[in-house]
């Protein structure tokens, strides 16, 4: 495939290379921040494969504060939802500070509330290389091509898209049979997922499998034991660890925040009680911030503080009265780990630590504070932006958790979060009679039955219930669930291209449809005999 025309200079503005299909006018510069332009490249349709020997190498340029810093990234842009079958053109730049103030600064902005700290993304080798942007050229090509180049070849003699089936020698496949987990999975890079990783145990066995790449640049698989984003499933950690206080008497789950936190609720705030944060009966409102995507972008690296995210959310008006209704939100449990903090005296991610990870010697499992990024083996987030009428994806990999402590920051990994979740069910990480309020419904108003528990979301099927939590930030969605006697227990990550969707990922529909799928029965009950 020839490259005339494909590696068309770009329109220079200001030192940059700019394409001349981008919105020229969306540009602006300040003096602020450095770019380094390295080069452009082509991808070889037929190979599948980046050709190095097809690459125009432009000097290294000088500008300040982007804009629209996004625009310097590499990506893949599709057309519409759907693989586009038209040749791309990827371009590299190595953003140093991606038009954010220095660490340490904080600005004033209309709706954030003061004093928001914005993180630069890190330096030296720790630089942020791959939240970048591919465009795509209109150019004749098959859709089943371009396909070939993005999946991996997971294992040996399997075709492309194929999910693995490597299995941990603690997970024996025994007689399970994983076909529709398989087939879930199967067939990825989509425009609905790029990669999938799932576990599953039932009486009959174990499997873990994956599918898809660990980033669209390439076509390397998915990591062995990759870890990720785990969103929300980061409650049941805190959970866990505000109930191990309330088990040494370091807490009341009758106790209020005002108690607790004096000054944090404004005075004449009625009470609010631990376990009404935990259960979502708390009423505490949530934030208002700008709507869209593009502003998320622009703030992926704005650093929070729980306090004030709590004042922020305190403008709005309260729900409802706390233990009269229950409404989802992460509020409830921002506050609880700020209560963990003032009792401990220690960090949330050192009690996380101390408490949980490393008693259950989970390796993977750690709170990344400020960090925007994900330590160790991981696959690429991305999320799908819309612009000029067309469908990009932008790496979201990289993105400061710090908006949701205690909520929605965890990093984890399958093996971790399964081994988490066995020790939490058989009552090795919290102990009776304090365990029973995760696997408790609250009584609200008018004698309705909430649907979450503390930490967790109860989901009744075929006579049985399922224990369960889901979690999603830009670029990944998370799941765990499980019976309450552990039998059957499923973990899943899913690089969703629109993670925080109102509408689920087709991917992760299909990976529910078929857990449920292979559930087993209920487990017959033990009958007592009259006179035993």
């Amino acid at each position: 495939m020839g490259t005339r025309g494909l590696l068309r200079p770009p329109i220079l503005r200001g030192g940059l290379p700019i394409h001349a299909d981008r919105d020229q006018d969306a540009i602006r510069w300040r003096e602020r921040n450095r770019y380094d332009v390295s080069y452009v490249t082509s991808l070889d349709l037929h190979s599948g494969r980046l050709d190095p020997s097809r690459h125009r190498a432009w000097p290294t340029v000088t500008r300040r504060d982007l804009d629209r810093p996004e625009q310097a990234w590499l990506g893949v842009r599709y057309n519409g939802i759907g693989l586009s079958p038209r040749p791309l053109v990827v371009r590299s730049a190595e953003p140093h500070h991606l038009g954010v103030r220095s660490r340490g600064s904080t600005e004033d902005r209309p709706g954030c509330g003061a004093g928001v700290t914005r993180m630069p993304p890190p330096t030296g080798d720790d630089r942020i290389d791959d939240m970048k942007i591919m465009d795509v050229t209109r150019r004749r090509a098959v859709a089943a091509a371009l396909a070939g180049a993005l999946v991996a070849t997971v294992v040996p003699g399997v075709a492309l898209a194929a999910p693995s089936g490597a299995h941990r020698p603690d997970c024996a496949v025994g007689t399970l049979d994983p076909t529709p987990m398989r087939q879930a999975i199967a067939g990825l890079p989509t425009g609905d997922a790029t990669s999938a990783q799932v576990r599953i145990i039932t009486p009959d066995g174990c499997w873990t499998g994956t599918s898809g790449v660990r980033a669209l640049r390439g076509a390397a698989p998915v990591p062995p034991h990759a870890r990720f984003r785990v969103g929300s499933v980061t409650k049941v950690f805190t959970a866990a660890v505000t109930l191990q206080l309330v088990a040494e008497g370091r807490l009341d789950l009758d106790g209020t925040v005002q108690r607790y936190l004096p000054g944090l609720l404004p005075a004449d705030y009625p009470p609010v009680t631990v376990r009404q944060l935990l259960n979502h009966t708390n009423g505490i409102p949530s934030p208002t911030l700008p709507g869209g995507i593009e502003w998320q972008l622009a703030h992926r690296y704005d650093r929070w503080t729980p306090e004030q995210i709590v004042r922020l959310g305190l403008r709005n008006p309260r729900e409802f009265e706390p233990g009269t209704d229950q409404h989802y939100t992460n509020m409830g449990y921002i506050v609880a780990g700020m209560l963990i903090e003032k009792v401990t005296g220690h960090p949330y991610a050192e009690e996380v630590r101390r408490r949980i990870a490393r008693p259950l010697g989970l390796r993977d499992t750690y709170a990344p504070g400020d960090d925007p990024r994900i330590r160790g083996p991981h696959a690429h987030g991305y999320q799908a932006v819309v612009r000029d009428g067309r469908t990009e994806l932008v790496d979201a990999t990289v993105w400061s958790q710090t908006f949701t402590p205690a909520a929605g920051n965890l990093i984890s990994s399958l093996s971790d979060l399964d081994t988490f979740m066995t020790a939490l069910f058989a009552g090795r990480v919290v102990p009776e009679p304090w365990l029973t309020e995760m696997f408790t419904l609250p009584v609200l108003a008018d004698d309705r039955t909430g649907e979450y528990s503390a930490g967790l979301t109860a989901m009744p099927v075929g006579g049985q219930t399922l224990w369960l939590k889901t979690g999603s930030r830009y670029g990944y969605l998370a799941g765990v669930a499980a019976t309450r006697d552990g039998r059957f227990r499923v973990e899943y990550s899913i690089t969703a291209t629109d993670a925080k969707s109102g509408e689920l990922s087709r991917t992760a529909q299909a990976v529910i449809g078929a857990a449920l799928g292979m559930l087993p029965p209920a487990a017959p009950r033990p009958t007592v005999s009259p006179g035993s």
